[in-house]
């Protein structure tokens, strides 16, 4: 080997190690990409946990519906005590998750013992936002205190 040779391989220059790990570009790409994934997702999770909820508000006022319909045919009218005479524990009664409460009102006609009405009302922070209280009367009309869309409240 000749001096020369000697000398260009010595000057010349070596060549890079292989890189190992994440550089801090590709770190933030990866965030960034994870954050606009979160953005779209969060809010449709939030909506499935609230349709879940009024689901259970309903299953407690067609519960509630049905003790006042099996009231109706043993005593000729209506109730408005639904500790006593719908049977539940308390004059309030919960959902089965807590979520919501019940109480019954007199009903469209003005008399308890032709009409009802029966109201659920969420107890989860900030309640229901679109649909507020449940509502339903002797006739099957079913309603939101807030007015929100109905077929979206009582699907």
């Amino acid at each position: 080997m000749t001096t020369q040779q000697a000398l260009k391989r010595q000057t010349a220059p070596a060549l890079p190690a292989r890189q190992h790990g994440v550089t801090l570009i590709e770190l933030m790409i990866v965030v960034v990409i994870v954050g606009i994934l979160a953005s779209v997702a969060y809010p449709s999770y939030q909506q499935y946990v609230l349709r879940t909820k009024r689901s259970e508000g309903k299953a407690l006022l067609m519960d509630v519906v049905a003790r006042q319909e099996r009231f109706y045919f043993d005593n000729n009218t209506y109730s408005t005590d639904l500790e006593d005479d719908l049977r539940y524990g308390a004059a309030a009664p919960e959902s089965a998750e807590g979520n919501y409460s019940a109480s019954v009102d007199v009903g469209p006609s003005g008399d308890i013992s032709t009409s009802y009405e029966v109201t659920v009302t969420p107890l989860f922070g900030g309640g229901d936002p679109e649909c507020g209280d449940l509502i339903m009367d002797s006739r099957g009309t079913q309603s939101s205190s807030t007015g929100g869309d109905l077929e979206r409240c009582w699907q």
